[in-house]
């Protein structure tokens, strides 16, 4: 995928979008684990596949789910990758470590930045 995501970039694009069988979970976990995100209304259904089965070269119908990375340089790419969840706990974090360290000093300052976290 590196390969990939490198001649996408020496082609001139900031993104890479893949299409992932909707069934397959590992392929879907691994390029969760990668940074890919799953795309809003990105599923396309009965999309035509090739399948070896018993030795033989089949059609079938499959669902395809659409999954996208940003190539962006840090920290444009890193913050469009990230999961919403983790922006708003990362944020959530910064701005109670922040308030404490203004008021209460380093301890309270970690304190703080636990409690947001939940550690």
């Amino acid at each position: 995928m590196a390969a990939c995501e490198r001649a996408c970039l020496d082609w001139g694009f900031d993104e890479c979008t893949l299409l992932v069988e909707e069934g397959n979970a590992r392929a879907r976990a691994l390029y969760r684990r990668l940074g890919y995100k799953e795309l809003r209304g990105g599923l396309e259904r009965g999309a035509p596949s090739l399948k070896l089965r018993a030795g033989r070269v089949l059609e079938e119908r499959v669902n395809n789910v659409a999954m996208r990375k940003s190539l962006k340089p840090f920290p444009t790419g890193a913050l469009e990758n990230a999961r919403p969840g983790d922006v708003l706990a990362a944020a959530a974090a910064a701005a109670a470590a922040a308030a404490a360290w203004q008021g209460g000093g380093l301890e309270e300052a970690w304190r703080a930045l636990q409690s947001a976290l939940s550690l």
